[in-house]
């Protein structure tokens, strides 16, 4: 798209037509506004000699623009405004081949490039009336550099922007998580063995054994004394809601569980699962909610006891069932399957749900 910009004194605003509707056309006339262009341009030659001269080519264009008596359409409308389309559609209703700007809109300029590229079949010729060295250049040049500054920041934020690569152990199953990918080309057989891991049969009234079964784990039902679950010969876990912490922690038969699993395992979790019904729900659930009521103070004392006698022991808090076997699985990784008939031989002692066998 060409494009020139002419300088020159104020024009005679006594010789260009009044602006009509954009829909109405003016009677066919040998062209007053290509006229008063050639005008600007003569006066500016003879008045500032030092200005850029007009480009041989761009003259001849004037001239025979000036023989040819052709409709000229005299749009007043602007980008700005109601609808940012104005201008494109009355570009699209009058399909001209030559527009002259006399105000440096650079929205209006946006629109007129628009209308180029979506109507590239004929050559269009582009103009429009500036000063130099004036406030409305300053306005169009400082326009201009807003808009570079503005794709560039763009640019910028798109290179350094930041992907979330949180890994969801959901995604890939179990077994697949413990391969080595190196080896063998990373082509590994269906027939891989599901990872096991030993669940009491008290903890099937739970979610929890279901949702890690939908994670590729094989749960194995047993009756344990210690512990609840058995994901490796070196680790277990104790897994307690919120409601059967209180009432362990008051009966002091917590204590004497997290004895009984590092007496005989490396690592001993106490895992302590919420769940929806508890959101809502102060009773058993207040201790670790805020409540500041004789009964919480006295929960919240037994639990950092219970902390400060088993400094091996490992608390895990989790919001829900899923999120537990979340834990389960990083836990569960790179490890050896648990032995069924080890942790069945396990005896604890007799404990009476009643009794503690800590007094405070």
């Amino acid at each position: 798209m060409d494009g020139m910009r002419i300088r020159g004194p104020a024009p005679n605003y006594n010789s260009i037509p009044q602006f009509h509707d954009p829909h109405e056309e003016v009677e066919p006339q040998p062209g007053p506004s290509t006229s008063t262009v050639v005008t600007l341009e003569n006066e500016e030659n003879h008045q500032e000699e030092d200005d850029q001269p007009v480009l041989q080519e761009e003259k001849k264009e004037i001239a025979k623009l000036g023989e040819q008596t052709v409709p000229i359409h005299i749009v007043s409308c602007s980008a700005y405004g109601g609808d940012r389309y104005n201008v494109l559609r009355a570009l699209e209703k009058i399909k001209p081949v030559v527009v002259i700007m006399y105000h440096s809109d650079l929205a209006t300029f946006r629109q007129v490039e628009l209308f180029h590229a979506t109507n590239s079949n004929f050559h269009l010729h582009f103009y429009f009336l500036q000063y130099s060295d004036s406030t409305e250049e300053e306005r169009y040049l400082s326009r201009l550099s807003k808009e570079n500054e503005a794709f560039s920041h763009l640019k910028n934020e798109v290179d350094n922007l930041l992907i979330a690569r949180e890994f969801d152990a959901g995604r890939e199953e179990a077994p697949r998580l413990a391969v080595n990918t190196l080896e063998a080309g990373g082509f590994q057989e269906d027939t891989v063995a599901r990872p096991k891991i030993i669940v009491d049969m008290r903890e099937f009234n739970s979610e929890l054994p279901t949702i890690l079964y939908k994670k590729g784990y094989d749960a194995i039902a047993a009756t344990l004394e210690v512990g609840d679950y058995v994901l490796s010969p070196g680790i277990t876990i104790e897994r307690k809601a919120l409601d059967d912490l209180t009432q362990s922690l008051q009966s002091g038969r917590v204590f004497k569980q997290t004895e009984q699993m590092l007496a005989n395992y490396a690592a001993a979790y106490l895992l302590i699962e919420s769940n929806t019904k508890f959101e809502l729900k102060i009773v058993n659930g207040g201790p670790f909610q805020g409540e500041l009521s004789r009964h919480c103070r006295e929960i919240r004392q037994q639990l950092c006891t219970l902390i400060r006698l088993f400094p091996k022991l490992k608390l895990i808090w989790s919001l829900s069932p899923a999120n537990s076997a979340d834990y389960f699985a990083d836990l569960k990784l790179n490890t050896a399957d648990p032995d069924v008939e080890r942790a069945v031989a396990i005896r604890g002692d007799e404990v009476n749900d009643e009794g503690a066998f800590f007094e405070f």
